[in-house]
């Protein structure tokens, strides 16, 4: 996995101790969730086609190029499985507050994951300001997924694809539950004002 960096989110003081909490848990379910997606693009990228158009991956997903994803189990996996893909030394960790309006929760763990949320979460702030954009859902779910292209973890996805002959709607149901779906839900939490954009990543030398 990539090194590391942190990752500084914008909020504010005087909330309720049950809202920090359940923001706390959501940013580490939403990390942990694109942890395992990037991590299984690594597994993708060490594997190709060696084992044949079927294979299992590190995390037993069931992946056949010719058919996409196959039905799982327990399908999307539960936070709690999504925490044991995550390294120890990878786990997110609260690395400083400021409580006061405006505060912050500073965080630092893996740069890809804290990448994806940043620009998500970034550019989901500006956007919010402009009447015309909120009032287009469909244009907004279009731009912030492009907007998520720039970020390391989908381009990495991309150069797989092109390598391996996989097209775009192979990855889809891995990206939308791992990804797209954690995000949004991470997205409910701006609307509440828990969440007020966010700072530059600052990557840390490993």
């Amino acid at each position: 996995m990539a090194k590391h960096a942190t990752l500084k989110i914008h909020s504010l003081g005087g909330i309720r101790t049950t809202d920090a909490a359940e923001l706390l848990s959501v940013i580490d379910d939403t990390y942990n969730s694109i942890y395992a997606y990037d991590s299984y693009l690594d597994s993708t990228q060490r594997l190709g086609r060696r084992a044949g158009p079927f294979y299992l991956d590190a995390f037993g997903f069931p992946f056949h190029w010719e058919t996409r994803l196959r039905q799982l189990r327990e399908w999307p996996p539960k936070p709690e499985a999504l925490r044991t893909m995550v390294s120890p030394r990878d786990r997110l960790i609260l690395r400083s507050v400021e409580l006061h309006s405006p505060g912050f929760w500073e965080f630092l763990g893996s740069l890809n994951p804290l990448e994806v949320l940043r620009k998500y979460l970034g550019d989901a702030h500006e956007r919010r300001k402009d009447r015309e954009y909120r009032e287009d859902a469909e244009k907004r779910k279009l731009d912030l997924e492009n907007k998520l292209r720039e970020a390391q973890v989908l381009q990495k996805e991309i150069d797989i694809a092109k390598s391996i002959g996989a097209t775009d709607q192979d990855f889809a149901p891995l990206r939308n539950a791992l990804v797209y779906e954690p995000l949004r839900r991470l997205q409910n939490y701006q609307r509440r004002d828990l969440i007020d954009g966010t700072d530059e990543i600052d990557p840390h030398p490993e």
